[in-house]
């Protein structure tokens, strides 16, 4: 006798994944950085409609994107503030979009001294809540609506070194500041505590650590 098919909504496909049983077909989960990919499917409207429907035309189940398209032309902006954290002068970040992707040209720390001689403290814990708990609540409705699983994506620790410092100068600060290095990552770990200790309160089924850590083969 042959069981007739059960399809299964986006929801129940990945936590049947999740939990290594079997579902109706392979759950999909992707990211999507193309402008172009989201006018030709989602069209034109505010991003927690776009953004979603876009993923839900296509059959993706699942995503760590947020509610942002993709930058299509430079940004240049100064200002003390990087995410949840605080810099204690103003600095210029500047991106370039270039081959489907964003591009850092400029950013706070551009010598080992800045390491010194700059400094940079995160929010406290009720403010980065304050900021951080709606915009998930937000993220989590809008997928919800076209059945496309929301999952939140932190613990971006390196990536935040990398991003404020470069690859060259991260490697640099490594081995002559590596004090300085540490403290940094402190602060970042902190935020990030914070964000996955908030998304913890959400009926959520995952959480993705999305950081690229260096690893040592010495």
């Amino acid at each position: 006798m042959i069981e007739a098919c059960v399809w299964l909504d986006s929801y129940e496909r990945f936590i049947r994944c999740l939990n290594f049983e079997e579902p109706d077909r392979v759950a999909t989960w992707d990211l999507i950085n193309d402008i172009n990919i989201y006018r030709a499917i989602g069209g034109v409207g505010p991003n927690e409609e776009v953004i979603p429907k876009t993923f839900s035309k296509l059959g993706i189940d699942a995503t760590r994107n947020g509610l942002s398209l993709p930058p299509t032309e430079s940004r240049v902006w100064r200002s003390n503030r990087l995410n949840f954290l605080i810099c204690d002068r103003e600095f210029t970040f500047r991106t370039i979009p270039e081959e489907g992707t964003t591009w850092i040209v400029e950013r706070p720390f551009k010598t080992l001294d800045d390491l010194y001689e700059i400094g940079i403290e995160p929010l406290s814990k009720s403010e980065i809540l304050e900021e951080a708990v709606p915009q998930m609540e937000k993220a989590v409705k809008a997928y919800k609506k076209y059945d496309v699983v929301y999952i939140f994506c932190g613990a971006v620790i390196f990536d935040q070194a990398f991003w404020i410092l470069g690859w060259e100068l991260f490697i640099r600060a490594l081995y002559y500041a590596p004090e300085q290095i540490r403290k940094l990552l402190d602060k970042f770990t902190f935020v990030q505590e914070v964000l996955a200790k908030a998304w913890s309160e959400f009926d959520a089924p995952a959480y993705m650590y999305g950081d690229d850590i260096p690893i040592s083969m010495g």
